[in-house]
């Protein structure tokens, strides 16, 4: 909570919601009899994609594991009746393909520009001298 607290107003972080608003949202696509996991993933999704707090999600969870796999099954009628963008990667500690995951950020990435407006105040550039400038060794020629 005091890490929250310290970070939330530079990082412009919002007040998290209550476990019983997270149970909530998650009400209309993970049935009462169920508990864990699976309610959590994706009832807070839902809580914060409605807050617009978010332009995507990213759900990562050991292969075969079920509350996963009913998370993402979830998570996809969710975007398909209220748009909420997602990805479930399964992880079995082999490498993963980068490609899904790449055009995952580029697609949220896009949505988050349409949905802000582009005037927001951004930080200055950081001027330097190219992309390596800074990793130049001195008296080496460049």
């Amino acid at each position: 909570v005091a890490c929250h607290a310290a970070a939330s107003e530079p990082m412009g972080w919002h007040v998290p919601p209550h476990v019983r608003e997270v149970v909530r949202s998650a009400g209309p696509w993970v049935r009462d009899a169920l508990e864990g996991e699976t309610v959590l993933t994706v009832g807070a999704a839902v809580d914060a994609w409605r807050r617009r707090e978010v332009d995507g999600v990213l759900s990562v969870g050991p292969l075969e594991c079920m509350p996963n796999k009913l998370a993402e099954s979830q998570l996809v009628h969710v975007g398909e009746r209220e748009g909420l963008l997602s990805l479930t990667l399964s992880l079995n500690g082999d490498p993963i393909d980068p490609e899904p995951l790449d055009g995952f950020a580029i697609e949220v990435h896009a949505r988050h520009r349409a949905r802000r407006p582009a005037d927001r105040e951004r930080p200055p550039p950081v001027e330097d001298d190219g992309p390596l400038g800074a990793l130049e060794p001195e008296g080496l020629p460049s």
